[in-house]
């Protein structure tokens, strides 16, 4: 708008809150907003440099009508634990990043198998990333060896009628 009108401190001298002919308000200090019940907000919430959301207690619950967006320009999310961080989500060269930071720590894929939560793939960092699923593996493809560890196969691994087999090459045969 074209004026404000500004409310002043009562020394004079610092201005507390200014608010302009387009109904918008600056505040100079911290806002507290100790009501009973709900309080909402109608528009955007815009936060200054280094600005935090913090609740002292109890959970925070973010509800929206459509989508829950995070776009940092970091290209990175953390998720911590009392201050620690235990992992992150980011942004490497556009590849999508899940990082486990606890040392030798491991990332779990864990769902709900009929009422019951499983660990459904295990990725053990400790252990250079070895995977362990709990249960079976389809693919589509081959199984490439880039390693020179020794491999250990258990169970079925191929029938051909009543005879089971496993066929190991050394050539690359496409």
């Amino acid at each position: 708008g074209s004026g404000a009108s500004t409310i002043m401190r009562t020394n004079g001298t610092t201005t507390a809150l200014t608010l302009d002919d387009d109904q918008n308000a600056t505040f100079a200090g911290t806002i507290d907003v100790n009501g009973a019940g709900n309080n909402s907000i109608a528009g955007d919430l815009y936060f200054g440099v280094n600005a935090d959301i913090f609740k002292s207690s109890g959970n925070l619950t973010l509800n929206v009508g459509g989508n829950i967006i995070l776009d940092a320009d970091g290209g990175f999310v953390a998720i911590k634990d009392g201050g620690t961080e235990i992992g992150n989500f980011g942004n490497s060269s556009s590849d999508f990043a899940i990082t486990a930071s606890v040392q030798d720590k491991d990332i779990l894929f864990k769902g709900n198998d009929n009422g019951t939560v499983i660990t459904a793939l295990q990725l053990d960092m400790s252990n250079g990333g070895s995977a362990t699923f709990r249960d079976d593996i389809d693919y589509g493809g081959k199984l490439t060896q880039t390693g020179t560890g020794a491999n250990t196969f258990k169970g079925n691994i191929g029938v051909f009628g009543s005879a089971k087999f496993i066929e190991i090459g050394s050539a690359n045969t496409g």
